[in-house]
């Protein structure tokens, strides 16, 4: 049986065969796709355990598409987009009444990114992949390798940690990151009374700018993310102690 329909092409001096259809009108190819969404599901869930798995959701994840995307270590949405089994008109049809409005009540940042499925959310697709390029950078490329060491572009080793935690409830974030003063400091030692901006900045424990939290949404009483340390990559774990 003929699963796929294609048409011989010629690409700089190599015959290529271009995929036309897959399903047609005529013969119906429910099986074939399926055990192919399996084998992928299967692919998937052994790369989980090799590389980095990442899934950016710039529009809608329907049935398998919402499982594979699970199945990764990292789900990246984007504002608007959905991960869903079934839509929101198949369900109102078997519940025999309109209970949902649309898809993004099942399936939506403000769902997904609070119950845990969704590690960060995106204003658009160009933010996605900047996202994506960012987390590589502080994984391994495979798990037999080491973490990438970003030479020359971290905070020196035995430089002062700026902030110091106080009795009183105070984001975690700040000692993990640092933080940005509410004004710049005011330089009085010089004669033009120049402002220090970067008087303005309390070091955290980590390198500046280097802290990437996932998860905001989920867990709330626990911080985590990457991070890194004298321009090494480091996991980060912290309580959040204010009432959340």
């Amino acid at each position: 049986m003929d699963c796929v329909r294609t048409e011989c092409i010629n690409d700089d001096g190599e015959m290529r065969h271009k995929i036309v259809d897959i399903i047609g009108k005529e013969n119906s190819l429910g099986v074939e796709n399926l055990r192919g969404s399996g084998m992928i599901a299967g692919e998937t869930s052994l790369a989980y355990n090799v590389i980095p798995t990442i899934s950016l959701v710039t529009c809608r994840a329907v049935g398998i598409g919402a499982y594979l995307v699970r199945l990764g270590s990292r789900v990246i949405q984007v504002e608007n987009s959905h991960i869903i089994l079934t839509g929101a008109g198949a369900l109102n049809k078997v519940l025999g009444r309109e209970v949902y409005n649309g898809n993004n009540q099942l399936g939506g940042t403000q769902i997904m990114f609070n119950n845990g499925v969704t590690h960060d959310i995106v204003k658009d697709d160009f933010d996605g992949c900047l996202l994506i390029l960012r987390w590589l950078s502080y994984m391994p490329e495979t798990m037999l390798h080491l973490p990438p060491v970003l030479p020359g572009l971290y905070d020196p080793i035995d430089r002062t940690i700026d902030f110091v935690p106080t009795s009183t409830p105070y984001d975690p974030r700040h000692m993990i990151q640092g933080r940005q003063l509410a004004s710049p400091q005011q330089n009085f030692g010089q004669i033009d009374s120049n402002i220090s901006m970067t008087a303005s900045f309390q070091s955290g424990f980590f390198d500046r700018d280097s802290f990437v939290e996932i998860m905001k949404g989920w867990a709330k009483t626990v911080v985590c993310g990457r991070a890194r340390l004298g321009g090494i990559p480091m996991g980060v774990i912290a309580v959040e102690t204010r009432t959340v």
